[in-house]
């Protein structure tokens, strides 16, 4: 008797395992709520003068961002094995909220090892943000859309940078960031 109770009880535990597993799952398709779900970023422009490139950065080339406590988001483009780095500062950034003509500066860094810097003066850029998502659930945001600059990025001159970079308009698309 004894047997057949435990062989009963570990058959229940099978069972119920089998069933939490299964509800764990979505075969919807629809994965809002992941945040490694269809996980892509890019960044796409060009940038002249001190340094020349035609910028196309994507997630293989690395992408990140965070959230400051003063409302700024900012995101980044580009990793240690590439170059240049970019990073678009949003400025009084709002979750779930798309947007034109919001302010933002960028900051560029050469990269790969050299550590000279430009930035934009804050506000010398526009954003407009195409899609805003705020998942609450997880505490995270995720954006794209396109910018401008009306002015160029100047050089951090303790980096050891020299003379100024024009952006030309870019679009963007940012992974999953947190968000406090």
């Amino acid at each position: 008797m004894v047997f057949l109770y435990r062989n009963f009880n570990i058959k229940v535990c099978f069972s119920v395992l089998i069933v939490v597993l299964g509800g764990c799952s979505s075969d919807s398709g629809n994965d809002n709520g992941s945040a490694a779900a269809n996980e892509s970023c890019q960044f796409i422009g060009q940038i002249t003068g001190e340094l020349n490139y035609t910028v196309n950065h994507d997630i293989t080339d690395g992408c990140g961002g965070t959230a400051t406590p003063d409302s700024e988001l900012i995101t980044s483009y580009g990793g240690i094995s590439s170059e240049p780095n970019i990073k678009v500062y949003h400025e009084n950034f709002q979750p779930g909220i798309s947007a034109n003509n919001r302010t933002a500066h960028v900051v560029i860094h050469r990269g790969l090892g050299d550590n000279r810097e430009w930035q934009t003066a804050l506000g010398a850029c526009t954003i407009n943000i195409t899609y805003n998502e705020h998942d609450i659930n997880i505490g995270k945001v995720k954006l794209s859309g396109n910018g401008s600059c009306d002015s160029p990025a100047l050089p951090d001159t303790n980096t050891g940078a020299t003379g100024n970079i024009s952006i030309a308009p870019f679009t963007f698309e940012s992974i999953w960031l947190n968000w406090p």
